[in-house]
């Protein structure tokens, strides 16, 4: 048997000192991914920091794939074989609870006392060497060659805005009370059909929390999002609850919206009068990634279902991937608000400049297919983000705007996870088609349908490749959709998004 690789993911009193819990993302070089949740668990009262006990397990509930992040812990007594003595030893074990029925898992062993025989966690060892801490990487099947990566490391907790009820938070913001909605969703889809309908921005934000807050703490588990009718015609028709439909185009509250490319001017960022509009630029494409990310929740039952049209019932996307998009709206969310709140320090609100939805041909164009929008919006928008994110960020630093630079570095560091997703789920889907496709080709193919013009230099090579975009994506690949045919204005959109990062 081949050793396992070892991932190096920190430094250990780093991520001690930055949270309790963190989610990790590795991915092998054969487009495997594993997520998994790395404990921080503190040292007894009097103990020295080298008493720190770390542990690593999978992401998610082995049940039913309910996502462990905010899960309890527990600690048990249970009993431990010692490998020399032979005896049987009572320890005091920690296992975490899962929300959605209660079911324990050692964080030790994977182990439960709820579970049927021969369901575990998969637990990982983690070592810490010279102040490195570093996870072993999952055994594959058949000791596949090639190694892994690490794509993400986040704390689990991590601060989140809190718009200002002021009457500079925005348009009609001061008016909007931030309340849970009467009545509550049922399903994810319904959540994500009535964020898709909210206009008022704060608002939207407030309600993409709530529903991340009701998925990970089981107070929402059902996906729903419609089936098919086979009663009523030859050809099987797709059925959604009206409450789980998604619009057409989201509507928006009070924005001036003006064509692409007749905002206000941004210059090179050099003054203060630029930074504000490339600011409120940014602000007005994250509240709109915050709509992508719940459309493709919305319509992922019936895309995934439109593969497989003669299956009944159809197949179903994993839990994981709603979750994956789930945690990318709430991403997109925090976002907005923190350029909200780089806005505000300048004495201006969101609504105030004019703003364009040339993003939302991205979503209108790509209604009919789950590839073409994986591929299109977060392989190709998001992707582009990596791109000419590094070069904004260094003329506010130029400028000497290093809270603005902040705010920036967290949007990029984000942005690198959310590729990855997209990454992730075009590779499973294309598995999952009859017969599978290879996922570079099928990119490829969708971009050469859906886009317009050439994939532009420069590109953010390694920051791409920790995504999983190698570079047989995207070099020498052209988009051959004609301007004014359809999906040609997400070409103009790509190069609008390099104008408003580059200047």
């Amino acid at each position: 048997m081949m050793p396992q690789q070892l991932v190096a993911v920190g430094r250990a009193d780093a991520l001690a000192a930055a949270a309790a819990r963190h989610h990790l993302t590795l991915r092998h070089s054969s487009n495997v991914y594993q997520t998994m949740l790395l404990f921080s668990l503190a040292p007894p009262p009097g103990a020295s920091e080298d008493e720190r006990r770390w542990y690593a397990m999978q992401a998610t509930c082995p049940h039913l794939e309910a996502p462990l992040e905010h899960a309890t812990l527990e600690t048990v007594e249970s009993e431990l074989e010692a490998e020399a003595q032979r005896d049987i030893t009572d320890v005091e074990d920690t296992v975490v609870v899962c929300p959605h029925h209660e079911w324990s898992w050692s964080l030790r062993t994977g182990e439960s006392d709820h579970s049927p025989a021969g369901m575990r966690a998969c637990t990982f060892a983690v070592s810490v060497q010279d102040g490195m801490l570093s996870v072993e990487a999952p055994q594959l099947e058949q000791n596949a060659p090639g190694s892994w990566l690490l794509v993400e490391s986040r704390p689990v907790s991590e601060r989140f805005y809190e718009p200002k009820p002021a009457a500079d938070a925005g348009p009609s913001s001061s008016q909007v009370q931030l309340v849970a909605p009467d009545p509550v969703p049922q399903s994810l889809t319904a959540w994500a059909s009535l964020v898709l309908n909210t206009a008022n921005p704060r608002l939207k934000v407030h309600y993409t929390r709530l529903a991340a807050a009701a998925w990970r703490d089981a107070r929402c588990t059902r996906v729903g999002g419609g089936r098919w009718n086979f009663d009523d015609s030859e050809a099987p028709e797709w059925r959604r609850k009206p409450e789980e439909t998604p619009p057409g185009i989201p509507p928006r509250d009070q924005l001036n919206v003006v064509r692409p490319g007749h905002e206000a001017k941004r210059g090179k960022g050099g003054t203060e009068r630029g930074r504000i509009a490339l600011l409120h630029s940014l602000a007005s494409i994250e509240q709109i990634a915050i709509d992508l990310a719940w459309d493709i929740i919305c319509r992922g039952p019936e895309l995934f279902a439109r593969l497989h049209p003669a299956s009944n019932p159809p197949p179903k996307l994993p839990n994981a991937f709603y979750t994956d998009f789930l945690r990318m709206a709430e991403d997109e969310a925090k976002h907005h608000t923190i350029l909200c709140e780089r806005l505000e320090a300048f004495g201006v609100a969101f609504g105030d400049l004019p703003v364009h939805y040339g993003l939302f041909d991205s979503m209108r164009d790509t209604w009919h297919s789950l590839t073409a929008r994986l591929s299109i919006v977060h392989l190709v928008h998001e992707a582009r983000g990596l791109d000419v994110n590094p070069g904004t960020i260094a003329r506010f630093a130029k400028a000497g705007d290093e809270d603005s630079v902040a705010t920036l570095q967290i949007i990029h560091h984000d942005e690198v996870t959310h590729v990855a997703t997209g990454h992730r789920w075009l590779c499973h889907v294309a598995e999952c088609m009859t017969p599978p496709r290879a996922p570079v080709e099928l990119f490829r193919e969708e971009v050469r349908a859906h886009f317009c013009g050439a994939l532009r230099e420069p590109f953010n090579r390694p920051e791409r490749a920790q995504a999983g975009l190698t570079a047989e994506w995207y070099e020498d690949l052209r988009g051959e959709k004609r301007p004014g045919d359809g999906y040609s204005a997400g070409g103009v959109q790509a190069a609008r998004q390099a104008q408003i990062a580059g200047g």
